[in-house]
């Protein structure tokens, strides 16, 4: 049985526009499966563990990556296959697994698709897949969240997060706990990176992997505005890392403290402040991937 979760509010009217090929995708398929769409945030949590306790052996989550965290925050422990059909804004996840984004050539794939074991971050407020971060990332989300009441939609609503997110930068000093060791930093971003797409299509580490047993701490280091402003957009052709100010640490766990309580996010999702704690559980969520 394949229990299919759409989020129609997912990528700004994209997951509606794909929906009618996903439905005929499943009819043509002519197997056992059930559509449902969320009515509420947390709705997608509870329609999988409901899915789940139910005798349900896939779980499809049709949205962003924002939905697919919801999906998984309670069945992860679970004897369940995971899916995710490109239907969200960044998409970060799937791109990580290898598939296309366009949803033709990503149905075709995904046809084909094998069960494949992946990692999953486990962070204090909740499990997450590519990235949990504090500082400059998150305040410009946390900025693009508070516009939706305001004036500014899309595109413009970006521009004035980032804005308004550089013009108030600054370097918090923090304390980290890595694989065993305690360092310091005094930093504008942090962020734990599992896997090559975070954010969407940011390639803050290149060549992390999402199936390898660790993730990256990304740390920009003290910088300015205007230097800040000329290294970002690097990041989405990941040729940044060789800048003096940033920093990126392997590992399997890690801690961060700071003196001034942070906002984190997780996927895209804003949840809880520091202190951050997060460990890798190595291939814990067997997920669909191409077939290679």
């Amino acid at each position: 049985m394949k229990f299919v979760i759409v989020n129609m509010n997912a990528g700004r009217g994209r997951c509606k526009e794909i929906m009618p090929k996903i439905k005929q995708y499943y009819k043509n398929k002519n197997e056992q499966h059930i559509i449902v769409t969320t009515e509420y945030p947390g709705h997608a949590t509870e329609l999988a563990a409901d899915a789940v306790k139910k005798g349900v052996t896939h779980i499809i989550s049709v949205g962003g990556d924002g939905t697919l965290l919801e999906v998984i925050q309670d069945i992860y422990e679970e004897d369940v296959i995971i899916g995710a059909i490109p239907g969200g804004t960044g998409n970060d996840f799937v791109r990580s697994l290898g598939f296309s984004l366009d949803i033709d050539e990503f149905l075709e794939q995904f046809d084909k698709a094998v069960e494949k074991p992946v990692d999953l971050c486990i962070g204090r407020d909740m499990a997450f897949l590519t990235l949990s971060a504090v500082g400059f990332v998150t305040d410009v989300l946390v900025h693009v969240e508070n516009s939706r009441k305001s004036f500014l939609k899309g595109s413009l609503a970006f521009a004035n997060a980032v804005f308004q997110s550089i013009r108030k930068l600054k370097a918090k000093e923090l304390e980290l706990y890595i694989d065993g060791k305690w360092i310091t930093r005094k930093a504008v971003l942090v962020g734990v990176v599992n896997g090559p797409f975070t954010g969407g299509g940011m390639r803050f580490v290149p060549d992390a992997k999402i199936d390898d047993g660790f993730f990256d701490v990304f740390m920009v280091k003290d910088i300015g505005k205007i230097e800040l402003l000329r290294v970002f957009p690097k990041v989405y052709k990941g040729t940044h890392t060789d800048h003096p100010a940033v920093e990126i640490i392997r590992c399997k766990e890690v801690k961060i403290k700071s003196k001034e309580p942070l906002t984190i996010n997780y996927d895209g999702t804003v949840a809880g402040q520091t202190p951050m704690d997060i460990k890798i559980a190595e291939h814990k969520l067997r997920v669909l991937a191409p077939l290679k």
